[in-house]
C-alpha cells in the first residue's frame, strides 16, 4: 500500500499532461476537417448578425479568406454598418436584391452557366443566410461546374472589351503567345482588333479623339490617324457581325477598342472577358500616351499645349475640351453603345446602370495592379483558360512619367468621373466574386474542371484553340 500511494503522484501528472496533449491534437484536427481552416477554397460566411460594421466585416473576411486577403471590398459608403442579409446599403450591394434567393435557388443553379446566376450564388453563399442550408455546397457547385461547361462548348470564341490603357495590349500580347488567333493589321501586327478595311460591318479599332479635334485648325499639332473618330462613318458591329467574321476568317478572338456592339454583350456566342484599372491612373496613362505620339507627328512646341507650369503638370482645361471623350467617364462610355460613347461632355448619369448591367454580362472581370496580380493570374488561368502569365506592362519614358496632375486637378477629374469609380468598385465586386466561384467550382469537380484546361491539341478545321473555347476542346470529358 505504502509503495502504491507513493507512485500515484508520479504517474498522475504524465496521465493530465498525455490527455490534454491529446484533446488539443483532436481538437485541431476537428478544425481542419470541418473546413474552418482551409487554404484551398473560401470558407462561406454565414453572419447571424443584421447589422455589422464595414471594418469588422473586412476583418473577418480577411481572418476567413487567407487567399483573398489581396482582394479588398468596396467601401463606397460612410454608413458605419452594412445590412448583409438584405445586401443593403454601401460595401456589399447585393447582386439579387428584391429576390427571395431561396425559393428561385433552382433556377439559378440550373442557368449558373451565365456569370450573372453564377455570382450569385457566390454571393449568396457568402453573405446571405437565406441560401447556404438549402442544398449542400459540393451538390450545388457539381451543377454549377457542368452548367459552365455547357455553356463554354456552345462558344465560338472570346471577346475582349480593350478599354485603352487598362492592360488590353497585355491582354492581347498574352493572347499571341497562346497561339490565339486574331486578325493581323496591314502591316502584319496587331492589337488583337479587325479594321474597317478588313470588314464594312465592323470596327473595332481606336476612337480616342473626334476628327474635328482642330477644327478651327489653331491647334498646329498632329495626331495619328488611327487616334481619331469619324463618328459618321465609324460603323456600329453587332453580335452577328463579329461572330460571321471570326467565322470567315477562323479566328478565336476578337477584341473591341472602343464600344459594345449595338445588340449588347455577346452572351451567346463568346466568351466575354474585361481588364479594369483604378480611373486616374488609366486617365493619366492615357494623356501620356495622346501626349507622346503628338511628339512623334509635331514640334514639342506645338504639343506643348497640353501642359502647364513649365511642362510639368497637364493642362486639363485644355484636355477636356480637345480630349472629351477620353477625360469623361470612359468605362462608362465604353460599357455601352456607340451612341453613349458619342455623347459630348459631361456624360449623363443614368448612363451608368446600364453599364453596370453590361459589365455584370462579362464572364470574367480582371483587375490591372500589384495588388490584383495572384488574383486575376487565377482567373486567366482557370476561367479563361490561358496558361502563360499577363505580361507586364509596356515601359513608359521618363520624360512622359514626370508629366502628372497637379493636386487640384486631381479632385475635378475624380468629381468628373465618378460615374467610372462606381463602376471601378462594381468591377472589383465582381473580380472577387468571380475568384470564389473559381474556387468553389474547382473543390467541387476538380476533375472536369482541369480536363477542360489541359487540353492544348489543335483542331485541323479551326488552326487554334483560344483558352477553354475550342470546338476540339471538349472530346476529353
Amino acid at each position: 500500500m505504502m509503495h502504491d500511494s507513493l507512485n500515484f503522484p508520479l504517474w498522475t501528472p504524465l496521465f493530465l499532461l498525455a490527455f490534454v496533449i491529446s484533446t488539443c491534437l483532436l481538437f485541431s484536427l476537428d478544425e481542419r476537417s470541418s473546413g474552418r481552416i482551409n487554404l484551398s477554397i473560401p470558407t462561406p460566411i454565414t453572419i447571424r448578425s443584421k447589422q455589422t460594421s464595414s471594418e469588422e466585416l473586412q476583418e473577418y473576411y480577411i481572418q476567413h479568406h487567407p487567399l483573398n486577403q489581396h482582394v479588398v471590398l468596396p467601401s463606397n459608403s460612410t454608413s458605419s454598418s452594412h445590412s448583409i442579409a438584405d445586401g443593403a446599403g454601401g460595401g456589399i450591394p447585393s447582386l439579387f436584391e428584391n429576390e427571395n434567393v431561396s425559393e428561385n435557388r433552382e433556377g439559378i443553379v440550373s442557368s449558373s452557366g451565365q456569370p450573372r446566376a453564377r455570382r450569385k450564388l457566390a454571393e449568396a453563399e457568402q453573405y446571405d443566410e437565406r441560401i447556404v442550408q438549402v442544398v449542400p455546397d459540393d451538390v450545388m457547385w457539381k451543377t454549377v461546374v457542368k452548367s459552365v461547361l455547357k455553356r463554354e462548348r456552345s462558344l465560338v470564341g472570346i471577346y475582349a472589351l480593350h478599354v485603352s490603357k487598362s492592360g488590353g495590349t497585355s491582354l492581347c500580347d498574352l493572347m499571341k503567345a497562346e497561339k490565339c488567333f486574331h486578325p493581323p493589321d496591314r502591316k502584319g501586327k496587331s492589337n488583337c482588333w479587325a479594321k474597317k478595311y478588313e470588314s464594312n460591318s465592323i470596327d473595332l479599332g481606336t476612337q480616342w479623339v473626334r476628327q474635328n479635334y482642330d477644327d478651327k485648325g489653331i491647334l498646329n499639332f498632329q495626331l495619328p490617324l488611327w487616334m481619331l473618330y469619324d463618328e459618321e462613318n465609324a460603323p456600329s458591329s453587332s453580335c452577328s457581325d463579329i461572330h460571321d467574321y471570326l467565322s470567315r476568317y477562323k479566328h478565336s478572338l476578337a477584341m473591341s477598342e472602343n464600344w459594345l456592339p449595338k445588340t449588347g454583350v455577346c452572351t451567346k456566342d463568346f466568351l466575354n472577358i474585361i481588364i479594369f484599372r483604378h480611373p486616374m491612373d488609366r486617365l493619366l496613362s492615357h494623356y501620356r500616351h495622346i501626349y507622346k505620339k503628338c511628339k512623334e507627328r509635331s514640334s514639342p512646341m506645338a504639343c506643348s499645349k497640353m501642359l502647364v507650369d513649365s511642362g510639368e503638370y497637364f493642362d486639363i482645361d485644355f484636355m477636356k475640351k480637345t480630349f472629351d471623350i477620353v477625360t469623361d467617364n470612359y468605362y462608362t462610355r465604353s460599357l455601352n453603345v456607340q451612341s453613349v460613347y458619342s455623347l459630348p461632355s459631361i456624360l449623363p448619369e443614368h448612363h451608368l446602370e446600364n453599364a453596370k448591367g453590361n459589365l455584370r454580362n462579362f464572364d470574367w472581370v480582371l483587375l490591372l495592379g500589384m495588388d490584383y496580380e495572384n488574383s486575376t493570374q487565377e482567373i486567366l488561368q482557370e476561367g479563361v483558360g490561358v496558361s502563360l502569365p499577363l505580361p507586364t506592362s509596356r515601359q513608359v519614358d521618363s520624360s512622359e512619367k514626370k508629366i502628372r496632375f497637379r493636386p487640384q486637378d486631381i479632385q475635378r477629374l475624380e468629381k468628373l468621373n465618378k460615374l467610372d469609380f462606381q463602376l471601378w468598385e462594381e468591377s472589383k465586386r465582381l473580380h472577387n466574386l468571380d475568384l470564389i466561384s473559381i474556387r468553389r467550382m474547382r473543390s467541387a469537380s476538380p476533375h472536369e474542371w482541369y480536363n477542360r484546361l489541359n487540353f492544348k491539341e489543335k483542331n485541323s478545321t479551326r488552326p487554334g484553340c483560344c483558352g477553354v473555347v475550342c470546338d476540339n476542346h471538349y472530346e476529353r470529358y
